[in-house]
């Protein structure tokens, strides 16, 4: 084996890349830190003393440590007001839970909502939902931001001028009356995806009722060449659902299938599962992936082929081809489809790939499985569907069923020729925003502005509700009753935990108004949808037992399909060539999708997997593309496709394909809100009807100035720079070489443990339990969520993009990627979530003048806010730099609303205060106390879950007692693959790693 793989190369930037380049980095590092002083925050002075110069005294001295600045501030007087009538089950300070169920496009999980006092404040994964098993998602744990958004619409508009809701009410009678009657002539209804069981039997009802009407879907997220691709082959509404269980060869085809697409948080628990390498016997899966863009799945890939998106179709066109030609495949009705493949044209590193990986798929017959993006045409999608039943796939790693109840509607260019031609004179959009995300080309919004009444209800009185006659807000998900069902066929409950906010309708509440004219309570249309559906036997008992469970037992409408290949050659286009410039990309953007995000905070300032990029979109291209146009990152780009074109700065992107442009959507939002407002860049403009997520053919040229791009990738740096040697942070190797070598871990350590000393007597941890935790790295995808869960556990603030900039963000758990070879075009890449390490000999605790962070009997490093007087030391001398300083008061003037989101249990932090990770204290202490009260002195294994931990999709993240033996934790810690950070500084951190393996197909090695 080479060297080259046993002990690989990881940079975190271009400029790591490059030795020549590492004294600059360090510079760079150097020049963040600096900048985290200036803007005047160190400089506030109080009674003529400055801030700088009363640490200085701090630090000098600590019989100064009972004095704060910010401590000694007097609270300001609240009165309690006790409940008249205490609501059943509720104690004051204890929380409650209830199932309910979130949606994200065709995206389907159960959910369990924490309520404190009546308000929602936390969203964790149902363990009994087959979708979710425990874990949310990034956007599920924000979706409590969002509720809470200061600037979510709460009163209805009718033009420009606010209105009651029985004036909205009047005015949207009084507009769909005659339209009702006329059977829905000349009516538009605008959708986005519609999962709900109930929702679809309105639209149903409203085709029978008002067959004039017609029926719009709007929705990036609709996968419509997913659906046609599967319809080519199993008919109207058949549907092929993907299973990652059990599968030990994945494919995917331009797809972040384990992170932002489709079903991927029950694809991540799968894929996680199937990499275990510490049981009897492993037996790993190996990921091929295949497309233009580097994203977080390309990066959990054993091997990778970088393409252009529109190459893709033609390294499938092979597989197939190299199937059908393989001994003991049976071609079924397939046989005469090598005509219409062709002869794909590819060069040898891809004909390599496609041989190899066809013998792998074979090898493993009815364990592979392919699965398609959503951005690849129909017939990809349908020549995948034949790659898994020619290795065996159907019945086993793909099960295929009709969706009969799907609601498909019309397209958005027939409703911007019925707008333009007369027919469609009244438009009712409920929660989707054609106006902003419409294809380009189609001008819709011009199209709108023809109609005679648009009613429009949505989150947010977004581009569309400042079109519309008549807005009014709509119900978030917490707030509303309903019902969703998976892909896959599972029902679930949607229940609120409050009355809506701002007396709003849900999506069904105003469909039901819709079809009757009348007002409707969306629990009353929820349940008469079961008791239909159970034949009028929906008793009280059973109902009860699905809200306790989320889960409704019944059985999903449709039937089973028997894919049939002998008319798809007819649907495969001839092989061209492929057209001559640039080709754009559209992709969603992993934290605000396709903009229905945009003024979720929390989200515009998480880092970006794997570009690390917070509050702005850019234009994604590899070093090589970069060079053949003059640019560098930050620097403006035009951009020109369709009909339109745009201008926006260019990121060097690793891994990118060659001669492609990379342009996430979502962003470039106009009087949405105040965080939307300035972030990103709409390109939307340059997308196109018949191909919304390519643009071939594109120009691409420098543009005038540059613009300044918030990136984390160089904030936080590990390496010690000058002429140190590098420290391996991240530990990996393939499988046969933890299998020759499973200490290897141990053999990339810079000092041996016997070498490892210190003069100081070793603390003394008294506790009865001890706490640890373990991450590991072969499981880790870098979805974001334990950030996102932290955010909503331990009320972390945002700061906003120019306190980003210098390296101010207040998150608890980094993520750092880290690019692994020499190559910047060809990159492999591994992701490492980075916490406080709770050490034990915490470098610390012993430079704080006021003991605002010491070390408790079970090994946590605390934090006393009150304590603390600011002076950083404790960052300064952090080795991990995992400590953050609100250099703002940023929890001051928080809007009345947005202060119902706060966990009542974490402290708020003020100016002036040092914070970190905790390990969830406030869980441990809640548990403490149950278990004292249950009679018993130990935690059992397994009751306290970190908020990271809870959320985690691949169980990447365990905590628990490093004392008991038996416990999880304690077992993954004597695993081989186990290490330190920095064991070299001796400063003994709780917090341990998992080496990531690797399964490389030996042809390709």
């Amino acid at each position: 084996m080479s060297d080259t793989m046993k002990h690989p190369r990881h940079w975190r930037s271009l400029d790591e890349l490059s030795t020549a380049s590492l004294d600059a980095a360090t510079a760079a590092g150097s020049e963040m830190a600096a900048a985290q002083t200036l803007d005047g925050a160190a400089e506030l002075t109080v009674d003529g003393v400055s801030r700088r110069q009363f640490i200085a005294l701090m630090g000098a001295s600590t019989a100064l440590a009972g004095v704060g600045l910010e401590g000694c501030v007097r609270k300001p007087v609240e009165h309690i007001l006790p409940f008249a009538h205490r609501p059943e089950n509720m104690v004051p300070g204890r929380p409650i839970y209830y199932a309910s169920t979130w949606q994200l496009g065709t995206s389907v999980a159960g959910v369990v909502v924490e309520s404190q006092d009546g308000r929602p404040t936390k969203v964790e994964g149902n363990p009994e939902h087959p979708a979710s098993r425990g874990p949310a998602s990034t956007f599920a744990q924000a979706s409590v931001f969002g509720f809470y958004d200061p600037e979510r619409s709460r009163t209805p508009m009718r033009g420009d001028a606010p209105a009651t809701w029985d004036q909205a009410w009047a005015t949207f009678d009084e507009a769909l009356a005659p339209v009702r009657a006329a059977g829905g002539e000349g009516l538009a209804l605008v959708v986005d995806t519609v999962m709900s069981p109930t929702h679809r039997a309105q639209l149903a009802e409203l085709s029978r009722t008002m067959p004039k009407a017609r029926i719009f879907v709007s929705d990036r997220l609709w996968p419509a060449e997913a659906f046609a691709g599967a319809a080519m082959v199993g008919g109207p509404k058949a549907l092929a659902v993907p299973s990652l269980a059990g599968a030990k060869v994945i494919v995917a085809l331009d797809g972040d299938v384990l992170v932002s697409e489709g079903d991927a948080l029950r694809h991540a628990r799968d894929f996680a599962a199937g990499r275990a390498v510490d049981v009897p016997k492993p037996d790993m899966n190996r990921l091929y992936a295949i497309g233009p863009v580097f994203d977080a799945t390309a990066a959990m890939a054993d091997h990778r082929l970088r393409v252009r998106a529109s190459e893709v179709g033609t390294v499938l066109r092979a597989l197939v081809a190299t199937l059908l030609d393989t001994p003991g495949v049976d071609a079924g009705s397939a046989g005469g489809l090598k005509a219409a493949l062709g002869t794909p044209a590819l060069d040898d590193k891809q004909a390599a790939f496609v041989k190899a990986l066809a013998r792998d798929m074979v090898a493993r017959k009815g364990q592979a499985v392919v699965l398609t993006g959503h951005r690849q045409p129909a017939w990809v999608h349908a020549l995948a569907h034949l790659a898994n039943t020619l290795v065996g796939a159907d019945g086993k790693t793909v099960t295929w069923r009709r969706d009969a109840d799907r609601v498909e509607g019309q397209t958005l260019a027939e409703l911007k020729a019925g707008l333009d031609d007369g027919s469609i004179k009244s438009v009712v959009v409920i929660g989707a925003n054609p106006a902003y995300d419409a294809p380009g080309e189609l001008k819709l919004a011009a199209s709108l502005a023809k109609a005679g009444f648009i009613a429009h209800a949505g989150l947010y009185r977004d581009e569309t509700g400042a079109l519309a006659h008549l807005h009014m807000p709509l119900s978030h998900y917490l707030e509303a009753w309903g019902d969703l069902s998976t892909l896959a066929g599972e029902q679930s409950v949607v229940q609120p935990l409050i009355a809506p906010l701002y007396g709003s309708p849900s999506p069904i509440e105003l469909t039901a108004r819709l079809l009757t004219g009348q007002p409707a309570k969306g629990l009353d249309l929820v349940r008469a949808t079961w008791t239909r559906a159970s034949g009028g036997g929906l008793d009280e008992r059973a109902w009860r037992r699905w809200l306790h469970s989320g889960l409704i037992d019944a059985p999903a409408p449709g039937g089973s399909v028997t894919p049939s290949y002998a008319q798809l050659g007819a649907n495969i286009p001839a092989p061209a060539a492929a057209p001559a410039g640039y080709e754009v990309v559209f992709t969603l953007d992993s934290r605000v999708l396709d903009g229905r995000f945009a003024n979720n905070g929390w989200l515009q300032e998480l880092p970006d997997t794997i570009t690390k990029l917070t509050w702005d979109n850019a234009a994604l291209v590899s070093a090589k593309t970069a060079g053949e146009l003059g640019v560098v990152p930050g620097q403006m780009v035009k951009v020109g496709a369709g009909s339109g074109s745009v201008e926006l700065p260019v990121w060097v992107a690793p891994g990118v394909a060659e001669r492609t442009v990379v342009l996430p959507l979502g962003f470039g939002r106009k009087n949405l809100g105040s965080v939307a407002e300035g972030a990103g860049f709409d390109v939307y403009p340059l997308t196109t009807h018949g191909s919304p997520w390519l643009a071939a053919g594109a120009s691409v040229a420098a543009g005038v100035g540059s613009y300044e791009l918030a990136t984390t990738q160089t904030h936080d740096r590990l390496e010690p720079g000058f002429d140190f040697p590098a420290r391996p942070l991240v530990r990996e190797a393939t499988i046969s070489h933890y299998e020759e070598e499973p200490r290897f871990v141990e053999a990339a350590e810079l000092m041996p443990p016997d070498d490892i000393r210190s003069p100081f007597q070793q603390p003394a941890l008294t506790g009865a339990q001890q706490w640890g935790m373990t991450i590991d790295l072969n499981a880790c995808t870098g979805c974001n969520a334990c950030t996102m869960a932290c955010n909503a556990e331990n009320n972390i603030v945002v700061v906003g993009k120019a306190r980003v900039l210098k390296g101010r963000e207040m998150h608890w758990i980094r993520i750092d990627r880290y690019y692994v070879g020499d190559d910047p075009d060809e990159p492999q890449a591994v992701v490492q979530p980075v916490n406080c390490q709770q050490c034990e000999t915490a470098p610390c605790e012993t430079v704080c003048p006021v003991a605002a962070t010491t070390h408790s009997p079970e090994g946590l490093n605390d934090m006393a806010y009150n304590r603390c007087v600011g002076t950083r030391y404790c960052s300064n001398n952090c080795p991990f730099k995992v400590r953050r300083f609100n250099f703002f008061n940023y929890n001051l003037d928080i809007d009345a609303v947005a202060q119902m989101q706060k966990n009542p249990d974490v402290t708020l932090r003020f100016r002036g205060v040092m914070e970190k990770c905790t390990y969830c204290t406030q869980r441990i202490s809640e548990a403490r106390i149950a278990a004292k009260v249950a009679g018993s002195d130990v935690i059992a294994d397994g009751v306290i879950q970190t908020a990271c931990q809870q959320t985690c999709p691949t169980n990447a993240i365990v905590f628990g007692d490093l004392r008991d033996p038996q416990s999880r934790v304690s077992q993954l810690k004597a695993s081989p693959r186990n290490y330190v950070l920095l064991r070299e500084l001796n400063v003994q951190p709780r917090t341990s790693y998992l080496a990531r393996i690797r399964n490389p197909n030996p042809e390709l090695v």
